[in-house]
């Protein structure tokens, strides 16, 4: 039973309580039992705008409704065999894309080092080849002009910048991947891996180098 047909029974019996207890006439009742449904239509109302405010909330935040849908995804970075790189890679999706963030140690100091989303989600080689080649589900083959706005392919993070720590911070929007949906480039359950150079913009791999650190992209706990 639904909450506003709950409160409408109630009020019915209320209402007859009363007008049964004063001895009023048939008509009486029947007056009071339609005061008692335009009550329940009005709350109905009410609790329907409600959810149709909150909805319009939400979505101003994560973008359309849609319960199967996953907003926020992790990626721990463990380091490959011989390195000390670890850290976390986090997407999270709203209406404005993906962004990815990323908080990383064990780095080079004063270095960039190209990271990028790889095809399988294994890592069970301690090289990090077994998260296979760059996630390039749309086969993009060339290498586009430095600073070009379209990145070359959906595994194609950029460059993380070290500090004179060996640490590194990144922030960016992404518009050609998404963490799950399924026609959009889809990234859950795929690799990601940070390499020992720079990505230089160079096909297929950047030239970046060996794998320094591996990590699988998975669902995060929470916001």
């Amino acid at each position: 039973m639904t909450r506003p047909f709950s409160f409408a029974v109630a009020l019915l019996a209320v209402g007859l309580l009363v007008v049964i207890a004063q001895g009023n006439p048939l008509s009486q009742i029947k007056q009071a039992a339609n005061q008692t449904r335009d009550a329940a239509e009005e709350k109905s109302e009410q609790v329907a705008e409600d959810a149709k405010h909150d909805q319009a909330q939400r979505a101003a935040v994560d973008g359309p409704i849609d319960e199967s849908a996953i907003y926020h995804a992790i990626a721990m970075m463990t380091p490959t065999e011989g390195n000390s790189t670890r850290g976390w890679v986090r997407f999270d999706a709203d209406k404005r894309g993906l962004t990815v963030t990323a908080k990383i140690t064990g780095l080079t100091p004063n270095q960039k080092h190209g990271f990028h989303i790889h095809e399988f989600g294994d890592i069970s080689d301690p090289h990090g080849k077994s998260t296979g080649g760059h996630y390039n589900p749309e086969g993009h083959d060339h290498a586009l002009p430095q600073g070009h706005a379209q990145h070359r392919h959906a595994g194609d993070l950029g460059n993380l910048v070290a500090d004179a720590q060996g640490n590194a911070t990144f922030t960016q929007i992404f518009k050609n991947i998404t963490i799950s949906h399924p026609e959009h480039n889809p990234i859950l359950g795929r690799g990601v891996i940070i390499h020992a150079k720079r990505d230089n913009g160079g096909q297929p791999t950047g030239n970046a180098g060996a794998r320094i650190a591996q990590g699988v992209i998975g669902v995060a706990n929470s916001k």
